[in-house]
């Protein structure tokens, strides 16, 4: 998916992986749809020239920041697993 950033100062590309990802989770991705992406690594770019960008990973930061603070309240926190690893 390839997404303008900054006023079209430059084009990234979110990987299919993600685009999955995030389609999983039933985040709307429509055109006109303002984000905060983050630039995986500035010195890396995708095979067609485009910086690779990341959606998930902010949002994995700032759910972890939520989670963090309803811990320290002792918050009681209700989950529903959707995945699992070998791990």
């Amino acid at each position: 998916m390839l997404v303008d950033c900054l006023d079209g100062t430059f084009t990234g590309v979110i990987l299919s992986k993600e685009v999955k990802e995030l389609e999983r989770s039933k985040f709307a991705m429509l055109p006109g749809t303002k984000v905060e992406v983050e630039i995986i690594n500035p010195a890396m770019r995708h095979e067609d020239g485009y910086y690779i960008i990341s959606i998930t990973k902010l949002l994995q930061e700032a759910t972890w920041e939520t989670l963090i603070g309803q811990s320290n309240t002792d918050e009681v926190i209700t989950v529903i697993p959707t995945e699992a690893n070998l791990g």
